[in-house]
């Protein structure tokens, strides 16, 4: 299993727009039966999110990269989090070698 982790910084003043347009994101992946989390960093400098989305597999993963890059309305969202952040989102990908216990 893997997981993608974008982190996301506000722009001054952007947080609550940042963290809506982020809920949406998470809330619509879910409804799509897709694991996905969203949450905030809650010690240090603050106005940093975190969507995290699982995978089973690295296919699986390359196959979303493919379906996002000519979903106008993902290219949409994207244009609207550029808009509040400080920075491009980091990403990252780690493959869970032990996961939670269920």
């Amino acid at each position: 299993m893997f997981i993608q982790r974008v982190v996301f910084q506000a722009a001054q003043g952007k947080a609550q727009e940042l963290r809506a347009l982020l809920e949406e994101r998470a809330k619509s992946a879910q409804s799509q039966g897709r694991a996905a989390a969203l949450s905030v960093q809650v010690f240090g400098a603050g106005g940093s999110y975190t969507l995290a989305l699982r995978y089973d597999t690295l296919a699986e993963l390359e196959e979303r990269r493919r379906s996002l890059a000519s979903d106008s309305g993902f290219q949409a969202w994207a244009a609207k989090v550029a808009a509040v952040t400080r920075q491009p989102a980091e990403s990252e990908l780690l493959e869970v070698l032990i996961p939670f216990p269920s």
